[in-house]
């Protein structure tokens, strides 16, 4: 369950993604739904930085990607929706990310 503030005037949210953390079974990472309401309408793909750790490792390089039309958030390794190990535990902490409505 994820927090949000919602700006309607302006098109943008701000939305309050919580810590994950668990073990890891595939190379892939997504969080969802997001309500319809807080989905992006046409901007094709917007990226924001995050700080979280994969196979116990902390990690440097990690964003979370919304694409337009999509309720799914998707976590990215050094760039690479599907750079995760698929063994150990993997996790990111509170992260606040801000998202483009239009």
């Amino acid at each position: 369950m994820a927090l949000y503030k919602l700006f309607p005037c302006d098109h943008y949210a701000m939305i309050f993604l919580p810590a994950l953390a668990g073990a890891s079974a595939s190379t892939g990472f997504t969080a969802s739904p997001l309500p319809d309401f807080l989905i992006p309408a046409t901007l094709p793909t917007q990226e924001a930085s995050v700080h979280g750790y994969d196979d116990g490792v902390e990690q440097a390089l990690m964003s979370v990607e919304l694409s337009a039309g999509s309720n799914v958030i998707t976590y990215l390794r050094n760039g690479d929706t599907s750079g995760w190990t698929p063994s150990g535990n993997r996790g990111v902490g509170l992260q606040v990310i801000t998202v483009f409505l239009d």
